[in-house]
């Protein structure tokens, strides 16, 4: 028997991490977290269809940090509270949108900097270059003139500009990081702003609405001897869908999970519970029964994870599945002469009824039907085939 050393092609290596990373928004909360990692008070992204920059005012990087931070998979020392977990995020999240990577940092008031290029890293390996304090372009020490410490990440030479476009449709990266960062941004110790316009945050939950419904068996529960913080939202029916409703999972404050139907009753799609929200809060002591994908927007559970989180939500989802919420049963009309929309056949069988339309697929059902004390609310699925209007 002998022993041989493999090596890591480092061509396809981006060729595998560019095909599987295929977002954007996702690739930016990646050096968010860094820069939260880093103490910083705010993160300044400016984005456009040339390059990407992402200035904080962390600490900054010693050489020897800088050095570090730019090994691929290097040696991970993060702990139970950090946001990071495989030490790749950095590189991989510019490098997968961009052909080159710049980093330019400083602390207490000494420059540093490196630089990574995908073309030398097909043709020289896993390489980058370290600049001295005389590397640095005069134009990135004027940017940070004010500043005794920071950092500012750059990515050029885009793959492709329809990144920046879908990024920047109807604001899609500043409601992500919104969404992803509201617990931290709600602390009111970190501000992020995109092209100069603040990020605002966005609750799934709805806590500050007057008409959410928080359910007495929200509190702290023991999972795997480690604690978690479980509430369980019922937001107004105008804000449920199938799709966003389920478990969002909050990991030392920032979102790692979306929506996930970790339930039965979730996943068969029953209407009585699209206004179901839970919110999972724990911190990394979890992360072997987490087992969180690299992007940090997946998780799949470990059996014995479930098996104590089952314990704790099944009796809440039997008694909403219980209450009297469900699903009405409405015939149709059926008769050929009747003309109009399935929307106006609706309005004509039941007077107190107010319907909403929202897009669910064509293999999504026609309609879902919500009962409430005065009136009727019906959710019609713009998609059907057999809805006509």
């Amino acid at each position: 028997m002998k022993k041989i050393t493999t090596q890591i092609d480092s061509k396809r290596f981006f060729d595998i991490f560019r095909s599987d990373y295929v977002s954007f928004k996702i690739a930016t909360a990646d050096l968010i977290d860094n820069s939260i990692e880093a103490d910083t008070s705010y993160v300044h992204i400016k984005t456009n269809e040339q390059e990407l920059f992402v200035l904080d005012d962390g600490k900054g990087f010693t050489e020897a940090e800088l050095i570090k931070a730019l090994n691929f998979a290097g040696e991970n020392n993060h702990d139970k509270g950090s946001l990071g977990k495989f030490g790749i995020g950095m590189k991989v999240s510019v490098l997968s949108f961009f052909d080159e990577l710049s980093i330019y940092s400083k602390k207490d008031n000494v420059w540093t900097g490196g630089r990574q290029n995908i073309e030398t890293i097909k043709k020289e390996g896993f390489y980058a270059e370290v600049f001295s304090e005389e590397d640095i372009p005069q134009n990135i020490k004027d940017y940070m003139s004010g500043m005794t410490h920071g950092t500012l990440i750059t990515g050029v030479k885009p793959i492709s500009k329809d990144m920046y476009v879908r990024a920047n449709q109807d604001n899609c990266l500043s409601k992500y990081l919104g969404h992803v960062y509201r617990k931290i941004l709600a602390m009111g110790k970190l501000k992020i702003f995109i092209n100069s316009k603040t990020v605002e945050t966005i609750d799934p939950l709805y806590l500050k609405d007057k008409r959410t419904r928080i359910l007495d068996n929200s509190g702290i529960y023991k999972i795997m001897d480690n604690d978690i913080k479980i509430v369980f939202s019922l937001i107004p029916y105008e804000y449920a869908t199938s799709r966003s409703n389920g478990f969002y999972l909050v990991r030392n404050g920032r979102e790692i999970a979306t929506a996930e139907k970790l339930h039965p009753l979730l996943a068969r799609g029953f209407s009585n519970l699209d206004n179901l929200r839970i919110e999972l809060s724990f911190d990394g002591s979890l992360d072997p029964y987490i087992n969180l994908n690299y992007k940090k927007n997946a998780v799949n559970l470990s059996p014995e994870f479930l098996f104590q989180f089952g314990s704790i939500v099944e009796p809440v989802f039997k008694s909403l599945h219980l209450e009297g919420q469900t699903p009405l049963e409405i015939k149709l009309p059926r008769k050929k002469k009747e003309n109009g929309s399935f929307v106006d056949r609706l309005k004509s069988i039941h007077g107190k009824i107010s319907i909403q339309r929202e897009s669910f697929g064509q293999s999504g059902p026609l309609y879902s039907v919500y009962p409430g004390k005065s009136s009727t609310r019906v959710v019609v699925n713009t998609d059907h085939p057999l809805c006509l209007s």
